[in-house]
């Protein structure tokens, strides 16, 4: 009988598949386990038990899935963004965001609960609206507790609660919960990938148009539909049909003379003779409007210039019109000798609007000088919201040094957000290519249109109404047309009603990228350089430059969606149903462009719609099936990237399928993932240290949803979750985080070793209130570090066995581990398949308490520990004090077996920590 003595002081391979148990072989078998369970295998090696978690706040509604969504502004500011249906709350470290509290003066009634608050109505409050109270006697368990408002008179307020204390508001206080409409429904936000810059979070959604959430201030955060107005288009497509439009779009028509058509006036300050000032409005390029040359400025007659004028051209509407844009074209009059035409286009100019009397500024340009093609480009007037029946243009200089007068050939105006100007566009031809040929429909208003008008230039317009499936009402944004000319290449936007918004984004390159659309699920979209909302891919003369949007199609023989979209130092990487690619400039050396861009397909596994985990430069993302993890991970041998699995010793933790990821890099890099049942799994994750160990998890209920954010408090990143618990036989969904775990500088006074737990500092007392939240549940906890439990929780309290003033209550959890069969061999080869037994073992703790180790006995089936031997007794020790020690060799239960494995198992809410375990084995020879 061969007598060994392994040493096991490494658990970092993590729990290894059924399938592997066998391969004594390989590297990592001496540091597998065959469970580990509410563990975490450290990257060093040691196991230490993860974490209770604490309470945080209930969820909005018990009846909804809440999701999470991180928001991280800096190292110092993190919290999660609550979304439930059509309602988003904001989580913070300490519960739910609220106002400040407001004074309760008096309380009206107890059955329901009927309070009076002027400051709360000061705060908004309405019928709905959630508060939370405090002040009141602990023993009503009122104290935190959210309440909805269910009546509201003048400022008195009914809540969904009933009190039966005294009627008296002294010291009693309300807080207004911080709630924001949501358009998610709860179930639509269960597929939310947000994409954050700074303040500015933009929300994609499967089935919802991209949406960006600003925050201007704590308590004033806005929605914005992200408006595709710039694009991207599809291309020119011929047999998309031909476009009549049946106006321009131009709030001025076509001027014959200063004060034709009726209504409408045509003025300047002055004009040379057959240039008057009509003719800047008379819809020809080939006449122009030019001022007498050499008069002076004169401040009594013209306001809003100054220096020395070159001339003011003025329009009166009929009616005041909001005019949103203008465009300057200057006189293309080359038969002088000494300039040229461009040399009297206007260069410092003011443009002005009034109702008949003082002019407001409205632009202002200086030394402006950008013109091609004679032409201005479109100048924005985004803050004017007036109407107004007089608009000028004041020109005080010329691009031309000296006294030249300008000409100007068209001043067009135009104004897009408003509907004076809307008209019709009449569809046909062959528009068999449109829509799958049935032209226009219903989905398509609020749709963008790229056209190309007679002089060449491209507007795009915006579909206000579908007539019907050849006709459509448009409203331009810019430009008018200049004429009604046929439109015979025009292009429609990707992103529609109708065919469907992105529903994955990253940031990259100094560009926000989008992808996964319905109709063009392989289609990537990059917006412009800087600019992030803006996706023109050309100019309005359709030249294509650096900073243009850029607009790409994966070139796979099968058609996948995107599923997910990651930024790296070598490109954009992509994850579609069936491959892997990378986007890349062509030539590395500069960035990419709409000219300079070429996508690869690096590995074709597939990829699952879950959100991906950037760690270092590894990709892990969820293969389509989600059963396996993989990295994505550039290789320089191999200069391309590689998707080994990450979970080729674990493959049976993927029988549950992966539904969502999170990480938590401090302090011991976990890959956190949910899965359908809402299980937990995790993986500890160092790449540099081939460290790739999986997990497993049990909260005492089902979690629904997760997120990680840096803590500034606890320095380690924080794992939050929402999980749905049957609380006295109801359902009830809680937010909750996972404790700071033990780490060097920790002490048993913070020791967290419950799920769902709260903790009280303060006087001592025997009974705890606050409890409701597990109300029937039997818990456990520490009572000034010494360990109770379990109490079943009765009317929201319990009765302590001994008064405390550091008490932390929660639900018990188990936490155990098992080695994988160990090999050390035998006198005559392997040990494996041989009976065996651990005589005694030696155990190498680190801060720990309490505490069993032990052997799966397989005559009885069933494991069987003995309790861990300190070198001080905790049974004579007045507290329990932590221990790192190195036991005696303790007797191991008796039996022989062909496993030959090692369990330990944590005993109190209190940490054990392993670092070694060194067992004395006895193997017999066949």
């Amino acid at each position: 009988m061969a007598k060994v003595s392994p040493n096991r002081n490494n658990f970092n391979a993590g729990v290894f598949s059924p399938l592997l148990e066998g391969r004594v072989d390989l590297d990592k078998f001496p540091a597998s386990m065959r469970s580990l369970h509410n563990y975490i295998a450290t990257p060093q090696g040691p196991a230490i038990p993860r974490s209770g978690t604490y309470f945080v706040t209930p969820a909005y509604n018990d009846a909804y899935f809440s999701t999470l969504v991180p928001f991280v502004y800096n190292e110092e500011e993190a919290f999660n963004l609550e979304f439930s249906h059509l309602t988003m709350r904001i989580i913070r470290e300490n519960g739910v965001q609220a106002y400040e509290p407001s004074t309760v003066t008096a309380i009206l009634d107890g059955t329901p609960l009927k309070i009076s608050s002027a400051q709360l109505t000061t705060h908004g409050a309405a019928v709905g609206g959630h508060v939370a109270l405090d002040g009141f006697d602990p023993s009503y368990n009122i104290n935190g507790v959210v309440y909805s408002i269910t009546a509201k008179s003048g400022n008195d307020y009914t809540l969904n609660a009933n009190y039966a204390g005294p009627l008296v508001a002294t010291g009693i206080t309300v807080s207004l919960i911080y709630e924001i409409a949501s358009p998610y429904s709860h179930t639509g936000a269960r597929n939310l990938r947000p994409v954050q810059s700074i303040d500015v979070i933009y929300l994609y959604c499967d089935g919802y148009k991209p949406r960006k959430l600003s925050r201007y201030d704590t308590y004033d955060w806005r929605w914005e539909e992200f408006d595709f107005d710039t694009g991207p288009f599809m291309p020119v497509e011929e047999k998309n049909g031909i476009l009549n439009p049946l106006a321009t779009g131009n709030p001025v028509p076509n001027m014959t003379s200063d004060v034709l058509p009726a209504g409408y006036v045509a003025s300047a300050s002055t004009f040379e003779p057959t240039h008057e000032a009509y003719k800047a409005f008379d819809g020809s390029k080939l006449t122009y409007w030019q001022p007498v040359a050499g008069i002076p400025f004169d401040p009594d007659t013209d306001t809003g210039g100054t220096g020395f004028q070159r001339g003011v051209l003025n329009i009166e509407l009929p009616a005041p019109k909001l005019i949103k844009n203008y465009t300057i074209y200057y006189g293309n009059d080359n038969s002088e000798k000494d300039y040229m035409a461009s040399d009297f286009a206007p260069g410092d100019f003011t443009f002005e609007g009034g109702n008949g009397g003082a002019f407001a500024i409205l632009d202002t340009q200086i030394g402006y000088v950008l013109y091609e093609g004679n032409r201005s480009v479109t100048f924005e007037l985004k803050t004017n919201v007036t109407p107004y029946s007089h608009y000028r243009l004041f020109v005080n200089k010329c691009t031309r040094n000296g006294e030249v007068e300008p000409r100007i050939s068209a001043l067009v105006l135009g104004s897009g957000e408003t509907v004076d100007t809307d008209f019709t566009m009449t569809l046909y031809g062959d528009y068999s290519k449109l829509n799958r040929g049935e032209g226009f429909l219903p989905t398509d208003v609020g749709r963008y249109m790229r056209i190309k008008g007679s002089d060449s230039y491209w507007r795009i317009c915006q579909i206000i109404e579908r007539v019907t499936a050849t006709n459509v009402t448009v409203r331009l944004d810019g430009e008018p047309l200049p004429d009604l000319n046929d439109i015979r290449e025009w292009q429609i936007a990707y992103f529609s009603d109708t065919t469907g918004y992105p529903r994955v984004a990253t940031f990259f390159d100094d560009r926000l990228w989008m992808g996964g659309s319905k109709s063009a699920p392989d289609l990537v979209v990059g917006s412009q350089t800087g600019a992030y909302e803006k996706f023109a891919q050309r100019t309005p003369t359709n030249e294509v430059l650096d900073d243009s949007a850029i607009v790409v199609r994966l070139n796979s023989r099968r058609l996948s969606k995107i599923m997910w979209l990651e930024d790296d130092e070598k490109g954009l990487l992509v994850g579609t149903g069936s491959r892997e690619w990378v986007i890349s400039p062509t030539q590395a050396d500069l960035g990419i462009t709409a000219r300079n861009i070429k996508a690869r397909s690096s590995s074709a596994r597939g990829s699952a719609f879950v959100e991906p985990v950037k760690i270092d430069r590894q990709v892990l993302y969820t293969q389509l099936a989600r059963r396996t993890v993989r990295e994505y991970v550039f290789v320089f041998e191999a200069d391309g990237y590689k998707s080994p699995s990450m979970s080729l010793f674990s493959s049976h933790l993927g029988s549950i399928r992966f539904a969502e990821m999170a990480y938590t890099s401090e302090p011991h890099s976990i890959l956190w993932l949910r899965r359908d049942n809402g299980s937990v799994v995790s993986l500890t994750y160092n790449r540099d240290e081939n460290v790739i160990g999986w997990q497993t998890h049990d909260f005492d209920g089902v979690v629904e949803s997760m997120s990680s954010i840096p803590s500034d408090t606890t320095k380690q990143d924080t794992l939050w979750l929402v999980v749905r618990r049957v609380i006295n036989g109801v359902s009830k969904r809680y937010i909750e985080k996972l404790m700071r775990f033990w780490d060097f500088d920790s002490v048993i006074s913070t020791a967290h070793y419950v799920d769902c737990g709260l903790r009280y500092v303060g006087t001592p007392i025997s009974t705890l209130y606050g409890l409701q939240h597990l109300e029937a549940k039997p818990v456990v906890g520490l009572i000034d570090n010494i360990p109770f439990g379990p109490i079943t929780v009765h009317d929201g309290k319990i009765d302590l066995p001994y008064e405390g003033s550091n008490i932390v209550v929660g639900v018990d959890f188990d936490s155990f581990g098992e080695t994988s069969n160990i090999e050390a061999g035998a006198a005559d080869g392997t040990a494996q398949g041989k009976t065996k037994r651990a005589h005694n073992c030696v155990v190498m703790l680190w801060n720990s308490a309490y505490g069993e180790i032990g052997r799966y006995n397989e005559d009885r089936d069933q494991y069987e520990y003995r309790e861990v031997e300190y070198k001080e007794n905790y049974d004579t020790m007045p507290v329990p004090a932590l221990q790192s020690v190195i036991t005696e060799p303790m007797d191991m239960p008796s039996g022989y077996g062909k496993r030959g494995s090692i369990a330990f198992r944590r005993t109190k809410p209190l940490p054990f920590n392993v670092i070694a375990i060194l067992p004395q084995m006895f193997t017999q020879d066949r």
